[in-house]
């Protein structure tokens, strides 16, 4: 879904960051390969995320090191991710993924009936 949701926003936005927002605190003891997460997510392009990331409360030291990713980073092949709420912050460059953004999009296309029942947007 998040491969999904970047490559999308990349065709419609350009360069930018995928915004996650969590539905519900992460419990500390999860286990990524067997529960999941409920989240939204929103994608923005490059010229909104200072002023989206500046709402989260987030300075300069934070902004300006994103914005340079945002000029850096191959969306063919990687994701620019901000994980947010419920008191957790965490922006990422996924890289090396298993799945790169167009494959992710061209399956949840392909396959959207398995996938429409988690899309939360």
């Amino acid at each position: 879904m998040i491969g999904h949701a970047a490559w999308q926003g990349y065709g419609d936005s350009g360069a930018g960051m995928l915004f996650c927002e969590l539905a519900s605190p992460v419990p500390l003891e999860l286990d990524w390969r067997y529960q999941s997460v409920t989240f939204s997510r929103q994608y923005l392009g490059r010229d909104q995320v200072a002023a989206r990331l500046r709402r989260h409360g987030l300075g300069p030291e934070a902004i300006n090191p994103s914005l340079d990713a945002l000029n850096t980073y191959d969306p063919a092949r990687e994701v620019v991710v901000m994980l947010c709420g419920h008191g957790c912050e965490l922006i990422a460059l996924l890289r090396n993924l298993r799945t790169a953004p167009p494959a992710c999009f061209e399956q949840v296309e392909r396959r959207w009936s398995e996938f429409a029942c988690a899309m939360h947007s």
